[in-house]
């Protein structure tokens, strides 16, 4: 019987690399859209899906059609014997990397060679790419690689933040993401006259302040332009990432005006986005009377390269505590210090 590529080999070496570099990743890995408990990294989903969806072109058993598919579109081994197998391996190296996520080049030789296997594998089933069915999508990792690898993908989770979260990494993106899938909305256009309204000192005019007393110029009492600038053709290019941009920025200035006077700006001008707190005690000595925060530990990051943690002063004079972050610079590979 003719076996998969994943049955034979595959690079776990550099799998495995590119899978734990992910945690570190932020911006743009779906891992920032939500928490998901059991996530599994992009990398690793995406060398198994083409590994199982292709043959492995050294079996005895494998059409020498797709073997001479895979030596016109992948390069020859740098090192080791090179045969059809290798040069899946070597390039399966190459197609996991997260800066080669949207690689056309990359991702086009990766379908045409799932297209062909598909074809001989399959040659009485519907359609020219195979369909991927995940019945414990979870985070979606599963079924967003082998839609970026052009095939039919199906996502299933009993859990309702895993179908929502499905939604937002699957379906949305195809459905409201595409260029000039939608009309450009009102707001928008409001929110480009509003910008244009400005001077160049970012004052408004008269005719501007009309507008904002009106109403006209504002979105549930939020003035269009303390919102970025969003173009109308910048809209219909990515009309979704136009609306999470829009929206996003709006409930930030929602927030601002309804408890940003819980957030007062730092000396340095940044803003606290989150306290610590902690339940108080009275001392029982009536001589005393102080309030004792209750703390299990004083730590805020204990890591190997980097150490912060919270230093507790008491303040006989009000009787209180204070509090200050201290970080543990390394000075030397044989003493360190508190700054």
């Amino acid at each position: 019987m003719l076996k998969r590529l994943i049955e034979v080999a595959l690079p776990l070496k550099e799998v495995s690399e590119q899978s734990a570099r992910e945690k570190s990743l932020g911006h743009g890995h779906i891992q920032s859209l939500h928490i998901w408990w059991a996530r599994r990294p992009l990398a690793a989903c995406r060398a198994a899906v083409f590994a199982s969806l292709i043959p492995d072109s050294d079996d005895p058993e494998c059409p020498d059609s797709f073997r001479t598919l895979v030596n016109d579109l992948l390069p020859q081994t740098p090192n080791g014997e090179d045969t059809p197998r290798n040069r899946c391996l070597e390039f399966i190296k190459h197609l996991v990397r997260w800066e080669n996520s949207n690689d056309d080049d990359l991702i086009g030789k990766a379908r045409k060679l799932i297209a062909a296997a598909h074809k001989f594998l399959h040659p009485d089933a519907d359609g020219d790419m195979p369909k991927v069915l995940d019945p414990f999508a979870g985070g979606g990792a599963i079924p967003l690689e082998a839609l970026r690898l052009g095939c039919e993908a199906h996502a299933i989770d009993l859990n309702p933040v895993a179908h929502l979260i499905e939604l937002c990494t699957l379906v949305y993106p195809q459905k409201y993401g595409q260029p000039g899938s939608r009309p450009t909305p009102g707001y928008i256009k409001k929110l480009e006259a509003a910008h244009e309204g400005e001077d160049g000192d970012g004052l408004f005019s008269k005719k501007d302040e009309e507008t904002e007393a009106s109403g006209d110029g504002e979105i549930d009492g939020i003035a269009l332009t303390r919102l970025p600038l969003i173009t109308e053709a910048e809209y219909q290019k990515n009309p979704l990432a136009a609306d999470v941009k829009f929206w996003g920025h709006w409930v930030l200035e929602k927030a601002r005006d309804e408890i940003g006077q819980f957030y007062p700006l730092d000396p340095d001008g940044s803003t606290p986005v989150a306290y610590l707190w902690a339940r108080t005690v009275k001392c029982p000595n009536p001589a005393c009377g102080a309030s004792i925060p209750l703390l299990r530990q004083l730590w805020l990051c204990k890591k190997d390269k980097r150490k912060v943690a919270l230093r507790m002063t008491p303040d006989p004079r009000t009787r209180r505590c204070r509090f200050e972050v201290v970080e543990e610079k390394v000075i030397n590979h044989a003493h360190r210090a508190w700054l």
